[in-house]
Protein backbone atom coordinates (compact mmCIF):
# COMPACT_ATOMS: atom_id res chain seq x y z
CA UNK A 1 0.00 0.00 0.00
CA UNK A 2 1.29 3.54 -0.83
CA UNK A 3 2.85 4.90 2.03
CA UNK A 4 0.24 7.76 1.74
CA UNK A 5 -2.74 6.54 2.08
CA UNK A 6 -1.57 3.86 4.92
CA UNK A 7 -3.62 3.25 8.18
CA UNK A 8 -1.44 5.70 10.29
CA UNK A 9 -2.80 8.81 7.28
CA UNK A 10 -6.21 7.36 6.62
CA UNK A 11 -7.99 4.51 8.01
CA UNK A 12 -11.68 3.31 6.90
CA UNK A 13 -14.72 3.93 8.35
CA UNK A 14 -15.26 1.31 11.83
CA UNK A 15 -18.35 1.48 13.85
CA UNK A 16 -18.58 3.74 17.09
CA UNK A 17 -20.34 3.36 19.90
CA UNK A 18 -20.87 5.60 23.02
CA UNK A 19 -22.73 5.18 26.56
CA UNK A 20 -22.56 9.29 26.33
CA UNK A 21 -26.29 10.53 25.73
CA UNK A 22 -24.81 13.55 23.73
CA UNK A 23 -23.05 11.02 21.46
CA UNK A 24 -25.37 8.34 21.05
CA UNK A 25 -26.74 9.58 17.23
CA UNK A 26 -23.22 9.37 16.17
CA UNK A 27 -22.57 5.53 14.86
CA UNK A 28 -19.40 5.82 13.09
CA UNK A 29 -16.00 7.14 12.99
CA UNK A 30 -12.70 7.82 10.72
CA UNK A 31 -9.20 8.68 11.99
CA UNK A 32 -7.54 10.87 9.41
CA UNK A 33 -4.14 12.62 9.28
CA UNK A 34 -5.25 16.52 8.59
CA UNK A 35 -2.38 18.39 6.81
CA UNK A 36 -3.27 21.73 7.37
CA UNK A 37 -2.81 21.37 11.52
CA UNK A 38 0.29 19.12 10.94
CA UNK A 39 -1.70 15.88 13.57
CA UNK A 40 -4.04 12.96 13.13
CA UNK A 41 -7.63 13.21 14.08
CA UNK A 42 -10.90 11.66 14.44
CA UNK A 43 -14.23 12.85 12.88
CA UNK A 44 -17.87 11.40 13.53
CA UNK A 45 -21.11 10.66 11.59
CA UNK A 46 -24.12 9.84 12.23
CA UNK A 47 -24.97 7.08 9.17
CA UNK A 48 -22.34 5.08 7.37
CA UNK A 49 -23.07 6.72 4.24
CA UNK A 50 -21.35 10.09 5.41
CA UNK A 51 -18.61 8.81 6.84
CA UNK A 52 -17.63 6.51 3.72
CA UNK A 53 -17.95 10.29 1.38
CA UNK A 54 -15.71 11.80 4.06
CA UNK A 55 -13.17 8.73 3.75
CA UNK A 56 -13.72 8.53 -0.42
CA UNK A 57 -12.98 12.60 -0.03
CA UNK A 58 -9.73 12.52 1.80
CA UNK A 59 -8.13 9.57 0.22
CA UNK A 60 -8.45 11.38 -2.48
CA UNK A 61 -6.41 14.44 -1.27
CA UNK A 62 -3.65 12.38 0.67
CA UNK A 63 -3.33 10.32 -2.73
CA UNK A 64 -2.39 13.54 -4.78
CA UNK A 65 -0.57 14.80 -2.17
CA UNK A 66 1.46 11.30 -2.55
CA UNK A 67 1.87 11.81 -6.08
CA UNK A 68 3.21 15.33 -5.72
CA UNK A 69 5.55 14.30 -3.25
CA UNK A 70 6.79 11.13 -5.44
CA UNK A 71 7.54 13.68 -8.26
CA UNK A 72 10.31 15.88 -6.31
CA UNK A 73 13.29 16.01 -8.08
CA UNK A 74 16.45 14.86 -6.17
CA UNK A 75 17.40 18.91 -5.63
CA UNK A 76 14.19 19.50 -3.94
CA UNK A 77 14.49 16.73 -1.54
CA UNK A 78 17.58 17.62 -0.83
CA UNK A 79 16.59 21.05 0.20
CA UNK A 80 13.73 19.59 2.29
CA UNK A 81 16.47 17.66 4.34
CA UNK A 82 18.03 20.71 4.76
CA UNK A 83 15.84 22.78 5.48
CA UNK A 84 14.70 20.32 8.45
CA UNK A 85 18.40 19.85 9.71
CA UNK A 86 18.37 23.63 9.97
CA UNK A 87 15.34 23.85 12.28
CA UNK A 88 16.35 21.00 13.91
CA UNK A 89 18.28 23.47 16.80
CA UNK A 90 15.38 25.79 17.24
CA UNK A 91 12.93 22.38 17.58
CA UNK A 92 10.58 23.84 15.31
CA UNK A 93 7.89 21.84 13.10
CA UNK A 94 8.70 22.04 9.43
CA UNK A 95 5.53 22.38 8.83
CA UNK A 96 4.66 24.91 11.48
CA UNK A 97 8.46 27.00 10.19
CA UNK A 98 6.43 27.17 6.47
CA UNK A 99 3.11 28.53 8.09
CA UNK A 100 4.73 31.19 9.72
CA UNK A 101 7.07 32.11 6.83
CA UNK A 102 4.02 32.23 4.90
CA UNK A 103 1.80 34.06 7.52
CA UNK A 104 4.60 36.73 7.97
CA UNK A 105 5.26 37.30 4.31
CA UNK A 106 1.03 38.01 3.92
CA UNK A 107 1.67 40.82 6.79
CA UNK A 108 4.60 42.41 5.27
CA UNK A 109 3.07 42.26 1.56
CA UNK A 110 2.14 46.16 2.00
CA UNK A 111 5.90 47.59 3.20
CA UNK A 112 9.07 47.82 1.69
CA UNK A 113 10.87 44.67 3.22
CA UNK A 114 11.85 41.20 3.58
CA UNK A 115 11.00 38.89 6.70
CA UNK A 116 14.50 38.92 7.79
CA UNK A 117 14.61 42.75 7.32
CA UNK A 118 11.77 43.32 9.37
CA UNK A 119 13.39 41.07 12.01
CA UNK A 120 16.52 42.69 11.71
CA UNK A 121 15.03 46.06 12.20
CA UNK A 122 13.05 44.75 15.75
CA UNK A 123 16.31 43.57 16.93
CA UNK A 124 17.95 46.77 16.07
CA UNK A 125 14.74 48.77 17.52
CA UNK A 126 14.98 46.75 21.30
CA UNK A 127 18.87 47.07 21.08
CA UNK A 128 19.03 51.28 20.59
CA UNK A 129 16.44 51.66 23.01
CA UNK A 130 19.05 50.32 25.57
CA UNK A 131 21.36 53.53 24.84
CA UNK A 132 19.21 56.08 22.72
CA UNK A 133 16.02 57.98 23.66
CA UNK A 134 12.42 59.08 22.30
CA UNK A 135 12.99 61.85 19.36
CA UNK A 136 10.66 63.89 21.53
CA UNK A 137 13.58 63.34 24.06
CA UNK A 138 16.31 64.06 22.18
CA UNK A 139 15.13 67.24 20.62
CA UNK A 140 14.13 68.83 23.70
CA UNK A 141 17.49 68.35 25.11
CA UNK A 142 18.95 69.70 21.57
CA UNK A 143 17.20 72.97 21.56
CA UNK A 144 18.59 73.49 25.54
CA UNK A 145 21.71 72.33 24.38
CA UNK A 146 21.96 75.71 22.24
CA UNK A 147 19.79 78.03 24.02
CA UNK A 148 22.33 79.88 25.25
CA UNK A 149 24.43 79.85 22.28
CA UNK A 150 22.16 81.28 19.51
CA UNK A 151 19.74 83.82 19.00
CA UNK A 152 16.17 83.85 19.96
CA UNK A 153 15.13 83.95 16.27
CA UNK A 154 17.47 81.12 15.24
CA UNK A 155 15.86 79.20 17.99
CA UNK A 156 13.00 79.63 16.97
CA UNK A 157 13.51 78.65 13.29
CA UNK A 158 15.06 75.15 14.88
CA UNK A 159 11.99 74.44 16.94
CA UNK A 160 9.77 74.97 14.11
CA UNK A 161 11.74 72.82 11.95
CA UNK A 162 12.61 69.79 14.24
CA UNK A 163 8.92 70.04 15.66
CA UNK A 164 7.94 68.81 11.65
CA UNK A 165 10.95 66.43 11.89
CA UNK A 166 8.92 65.00 15.26
CA UNK A 167 5.41 65.13 13.86
CA UNK A 168 6.46 62.79 10.67
CA UNK A 169 8.62 60.50 12.77
CA UNK A 170 6.18 60.65 16.09
CA UNK A 171 7.48 61.50 18.88
CA UNK A 172 7.79 58.33 20.73
CA UNK A 173 10.00 56.82 17.90
CA UNK A 174 13.61 55.86 19.06
CA UNK A 175 16.43 58.21 17.30
CA UNK A 176 18.48 55.74 17.01
CA UNK A 177 16.04 53.68 14.77
CA UNK A 178 16.17 56.33 12.54
CA UNK A 179 17.29 55.61 8.77
CA UNK A 180 18.90 58.10 6.18
CA UNK A 181 16.27 56.75 3.69
CA UNK A 182 13.43 58.25 5.61
CA UNK A 183 15.18 61.11 6.27
CA UNK A 184 15.36 61.81 2.98
CA UNK A 185 12.11 60.61 1.96
CA UNK A 186 10.63 63.45 4.26
CA UNK A 187 12.83 65.54 2.90
CA UNK A 188 12.20 65.06 -0.65
CA UNK A 189 7.77 65.26 0.73
CA UNK A 190 8.13 68.94 2.72
CA UNK A 191 5.73 71.22 1.55
CA UNK A 192 4.89 74.81 1.87
CA UNK A 193 2.72 76.01 4.57
CA UNK A 194 0.06 78.56 4.63
CA UNK A 195 -2.29 80.09 7.48
CA UNK A 196 -5.81 78.93 6.89
CA UNK A 197 -8.66 79.23 9.13
CA UNK A 198 -10.05 76.69 10.98
CA UNK A 199 -13.05 75.68 12.18
CA UNK A 200 -12.97 78.08 15.60
CA UNK A 201 -11.85 81.08 13.27
CA UNK A 202 -8.01 80.87 14.26
CA UNK A 203 -5.45 81.02 11.65
CA UNK A 204 -2.98 77.98 12.16
CA UNK A 205 -0.22 76.71 9.72
CA UNK A 206 -1.15 74.00 7.60
CA UNK A 207 1.05 71.97 5.04
CA UNK A 208 -0.32 73.03 1.14
CA UNK A 209 0.37 70.67 -1.96
CA UNK A 210 2.97 72.93 -3.25
CA UNK A 211 6.63 71.95 -2.48
CA UNK A 212 9.19 73.78 -0.63
CA UNK A 213 12.07 75.26 -3.06
CA UNK A 214 15.42 73.29 -2.78
CA UNK A 215 16.42 76.37 -0.78
CA UNK A 216 14.19 75.21 1.93
CA UNK A 217 15.01 71.45 2.08
CA UNK A 218 18.63 72.51 2.17
CA UNK A 219 18.16 74.81 5.40
CA UNK A 220 15.76 71.83 7.16
CA UNK A 221 18.85 69.65 6.35
CA UNK A 222 20.91 71.54 8.03
CA UNK A 223 18.70 71.84 10.84
CA UNK A 224 18.53 67.90 11.24
CA UNK A 225 22.27 67.59 10.72
CA UNK A 226 23.10 69.69 13.93
CA UNK A 227 20.08 67.75 16.19
CA UNK A 228 22.07 65.03 14.76
CA UNK A 229 25.66 65.77 15.65
CA UNK A 230 24.20 66.52 18.91
CA UNK A 231 22.77 63.10 19.17
CA UNK A 232 26.58 61.72 18.24
CA UNK A 233 27.86 63.61 20.60
CA UNK A 234 25.21 62.31 23.42
CA UNK A 235 25.54 58.58 22.52
CA UNK A 236 22.21 58.30 21.49
CA UNK A 237 23.35 57.09 17.66
CA UNK A 238 26.13 55.34 16.60
CA UNK A 239 28.77 57.14 14.47
CA UNK A 240 28.51 54.89 11.79
CA UNK A 241 25.27 54.78 11.92
CA UNK A 242 24.59 58.70 11.20
CA UNK A 243 21.61 59.09 9.20
CA UNK A 244 22.05 62.80 7.65
CA UNK A 245 25.77 61.50 6.53
CA UNK A 246 24.41 59.76 4.25
CA UNK A 247 21.71 61.59 2.87
CA UNK A 248 23.20 64.11 -0.04
CA UNK A 249 23.21 67.81 -0.04
CA UNK A 250 20.81 70.26 -1.71
CA UNK A 251 22.60 72.13 -4.19
CA UNK A 252 21.06 75.66 -4.63
CA UNK A 253 21.65 77.32 -8.03
CA UNK A 254 22.33 80.65 -7.72
CA UNK A 255 21.64 83.11 -10.65
CA UNK A 256 24.10 86.00 -11.06
CA UNK A 257 21.13 88.51 -11.85
CA UNK A 258 18.83 88.53 -8.82
CA UNK A 259 14.92 89.58 -9.22
CA UNK A 260 14.03 92.60 -8.12
CA UNK A 261 10.78 94.57 -7.19
CA UNK A 262 9.95 97.36 -10.34
CA UNK A 263 8.95 100.84 -8.68
CA UNK A 264 5.26 100.17 -9.62
CA UNK A 265 5.15 96.76 -7.39
CA UNK A 266 7.45 98.85 -5.00
CA UNK A 267 5.02 101.90 -5.11
CA UNK A 268 1.89 99.49 -4.68
CA UNK A 269 2.96 97.40 -2.30
CA UNK A 270 3.43 100.28 0.66
CA UNK A 271 0.35 102.21 -1.18
CA UNK A 272 -1.98 99.07 0.49
CA UNK A 273 -0.13 98.45 3.73
CA UNK A 274 -1.80 100.23 6.89
CA UNK A 275 -0.51 103.35 8.41
CA UNK A 276 0.79 102.78 11.52
CA UNK A 277 2.10 98.92 11.56
CA UNK A 278 4.44 96.74 11.22
CA UNK A 279 3.71 95.23 7.73
CA UNK A 280 4.14 98.86 6.47
CA UNK A 281 7.44 99.36 8.41
CA UNK A 282 9.16 95.58 7.51
CA UNK A 283 8.17 96.59 3.53
CA UNK A 284 10.20 100.52 4.03
CA UNK A 285 12.68 99.93 5.50
CA UNK A 286 13.01 95.79 3.26
CA UNK A 287 13.29 98.38 0.39
CA UNK A 288 14.50 101.16 0.76
CA UNK A 289 17.27 100.56 3.57
CA UNK A 290 18.25 97.14 2.14
CA UNK A 291 17.98 95.30 5.22
CA UNK A 292 18.10 91.76 5.44
CA UNK A 293 14.45 89.98 6.65
CA UNK A 294 16.42 88.46 9.69
CA UNK A 295 18.06 92.06 10.59
CA UNK A 296 14.95 93.65 10.64
CA UNK A 297 13.03 91.48 12.64
CA UNK A 298 15.77 91.71 15.54
CA UNK A 299 15.72 95.84 15.21
CA UNK A 300 14.01 97.97 17.73
CA UNK A 301 12.58 101.25 17.21
CA UNK A 302 15.26 102.99 19.28
CA UNK A 303 17.49 102.03 16.61
CA UNK A 304 16.10 104.38 14.02
CA UNK A 305 17.12 107.45 14.55
CA UNK A 306 14.61 109.51 12.21
CA UNK A 307 16.44 113.61 13.49
CA UNK A 308 19.65 111.91 12.59
CA UNK A 309 18.33 109.74 9.56
CA UNK A 310 20.39 106.56 10.38
CA UNK A 311 19.42 103.01 11.34
CA UNK A 312 22.04 101.75 14.09
CA UNK A 313 22.61 97.85 13.43
CA UNK A 314 24.72 96.89 16.27
CA UNK A 315 26.50 93.57 16.27
CA UNK A 316 24.24 90.95 17.62
CA UNK A 317 21.49 92.32 14.48
CA UNK A 318 23.77 92.01 11.43
CA UNK A 319 24.22 88.83 9.88
CA UNK A 320 28.24 88.87 10.03
CA UNK A 321 28.05 90.46 13.59
CA UNK A 322 29.96 93.52 12.54
CA UNK A 323 28.15 96.53 13.63
CA UNK A 324 27.23 99.03 10.30
CA UNK A 325 25.05 102.46 10.10
CA UNK A 326 22.88 102.27 7.41
CA UNK A 327 21.44 106.02 6.40
CA UNK A 328 17.83 106.34 6.09
CA UNK A 329 16.47 107.80 2.41
CA UNK A 330 13.93 111.01 2.43
CA UNK A 331 11.58 108.79 1.78
CA UNK A 332 12.17 106.37 4.04
CA UNK A 333 11.86 108.69 6.78
CA UNK A 334 8.55 109.83 5.21
CA UNK A 335 7.00 106.17 5.00
CA UNK A 336 8.31 105.83 8.76
CA UNK A 337 6.94 108.69 10.01
CA UNK A 338 3.32 107.31 9.05
CA UNK A 339 4.61 104.65 11.97
CA UNK A 340 5.46 107.43 14.43
CA UNK A 341 2.40 105.63 16.74
CA UNK A 342 4.80 102.57 16.97
CA UNK A 343 7.88 103.89 17.52
CA UNK A 344 6.46 106.07 20.39
CA UNK A 345 5.71 102.93 22.07
CA UNK A 346 9.27 101.61 21.37
CA UNK A 347 10.32 97.97 21.07
CA UNK A 348 10.74 95.56 18.46
CA UNK A 349 9.84 97.48 14.99
CA UNK A 350 8.22 93.40 14.31
CA UNK A 351 5.21 92.64 16.38
CA UNK A 352 4.15 89.17 17.07
CA UNK A 353 2.52 86.71 14.72
CA UNK A 354 4.13 88.90 11.85
CA UNK A 355 4.39 85.76 9.66
CA UNK A 356 0.51 84.54 9.77
CA UNK A 357 -0.61 88.62 9.36
CA UNK A 358 1.81 89.14 6.58
CA UNK A 359 1.00 85.78 4.90
CA UNK A 360 -2.76 87.32 4.83
CA UNK A 361 -2.07 90.38 3.86
CA UNK A 362 0.06 88.77 0.92
CA UNK A 363 -2.93 87.14 0.01
CA UNK A 364 -5.71 89.17 0.32
CA UNK A 365 -3.81 92.27 -2.04
CA UNK A 366 -2.34 89.90 -4.78
CA UNK A 367 1.60 90.40 -3.66
CA UNK A 368 3.60 87.95 -5.47
CA UNK A 369 6.49 87.70 -2.66
CA UNK A 370 9.79 87.35 -4.37
CA UNK A 371 12.91 85.47 -1.76
CA UNK A 372 15.15 88.40 -0.72
CA UNK A 373 13.54 91.19 -3.17
CA UNK A 374 13.15 93.59 -0.87
CA UNK A 375 17.04 93.83 -0.38
CA UNK A 376 17.99 93.03 -3.94
CA UNK A 377 16.00 96.18 -4.67
CA UNK A 378 17.44 98.28 -2.45
CA UNK A 379 20.78 97.61 -3.39
CA UNK A 380 19.89 97.56 -6.85
CA UNK A 381 18.24 101.15 -7.08
CA UNK A 382 20.81 102.49 -4.46
CA UNK A 383 23.87 101.87 -6.64
CA UNK A 384 21.99 102.74 -9.82
CA UNK A 385 21.01 106.14 -8.15
CA UNK A 386 24.41 107.09 -6.72
CA UNK A 387 26.86 105.12 -8.60
CA UNK A 388 29.12 104.40 -5.38
CA UNK A 389 30.09 100.95 -4.84
CA UNK A 390 31.90 101.20 -1.54
CA UNK A 391 29.21 102.78 -0.56
CA UNK A 392 26.38 100.89 -1.65
CA UNK A 393 28.37 97.58 0.15
CA UNK A 394 28.57 99.51 3.26
CA UNK A 395 24.74 100.23 3.33
CA UNK A 396 23.79 96.54 2.40
CA UNK A 397 26.73 95.16 5.00
CA UNK A 398 28.42 93.17 1.94
CA UNK A 399 31.80 93.51 0.07
CA UNK A 400 32.03 95.55 -3.06
CA UNK A 401 33.17 92.90 -5.12
CA UNK A 402 29.34 90.56 -3.88
CA UNK A 403 27.74 94.38 -5.07
CA UNK A 404 29.29 94.58 -8.78
CA UNK A 405 28.31 90.95 -9.25
CA UNK A 406 25.22 90.88 -8.63
CA UNK A 407 24.08 94.23 -8.74
CA UNK A 408 25.96 96.42 -11.09
CA UNK A 409 23.96 97.85 -14.16
CA UNK A 410 20.76 96.14 -13.05
CA UNK A 411 18.81 99.46 -12.95
CA UNK A 412 18.81 102.47 -15.22
CA UNK A 413 19.51 105.92 -13.20
CA UNK A 414 16.02 106.85 -14.07
CA UNK A 415 14.07 104.60 -12.73
CA UNK A 416 16.48 104.67 -9.10
CA UNK A 417 15.22 108.56 -8.87
CA UNK A 418 11.76 107.14 -9.20
CA UNK A 419 12.24 104.31 -6.95
CA UNK A 420 13.28 107.13 -4.39
CA UNK A 421 10.57 109.19 -4.79
CA UNK A 422 8.41 107.02 -3.73
CA UNK A 423 6.38 108.71 -1.17
CA UNK A 424 3.13 108.07 1.39
CA UNK A 425 -0.60 109.24 -0.79
CA UNK A 426 0.81 108.99 -4.28
CA UNK A 427 -1.45 106.66 -6.40
CA UNK A 428 -0.21 103.23 -7.18
CA UNK A 429 0.24 103.60 -10.60
CA UNK A 430 -1.92 103.81 -13.74
CA UNK A 431 -1.94 100.14 -13.67
CA UNK A 432 -5.05 98.19 -11.84
CA UNK A 433 -3.78 97.42 -8.30
CA UNK A 434 -5.35 93.58 -9.60
CA UNK A 435 -2.91 93.35 -12.82
CA UNK A 436 0.38 94.99 -10.78
CA UNK A 437 2.05 91.55 -9.97
CA UNK A 438 0.51 89.97 -13.67
CA UNK A 439 3.29 92.41 -15.85
CA UNK A 440 6.26 90.55 -15.35
CA UNK A 441 4.58 87.18 -16.51
CA UNK A 442 2.38 88.43 -19.24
Amino acid sequence: MNAISDKKLLSKPTEYSCKNAKHKAYKWQVYFFDTDAGERKRKFFKTKQDAYEFYDRMDLKLKNLGAEANNLSLDDNRRLLEAKRLLKPFNVDFLDAIKIYAEAVELLKDYDTSLLGAVKHFKKWNEAKKTSTTLENAVGKYLDSIADRVSQRRLEDQKNRLERFIQYFKPSRIVATITAKEVEKWLDGLKKLEYVENDDGKHIRKESREAVSTNTKKTYRLAVSSFFSYCLKNGYIDGAENPISKVDSFNVKKTDTPEIYTVDEARYMLNVSQAESDIRAFLAIGLFAGLRTAEIHRLTWEEIVLDDRIIRLDANITKTSQRRIVKISDNLALWLSTCIGLKLKGGLVIGKNFRRRFEAWRKANNVKWIENGMRHSGASYHLAKYGNAAETAGQMGHSVAILKKHYLELVRPKEAEKYFQIKPNQGSSTISAGDIFNIRTA
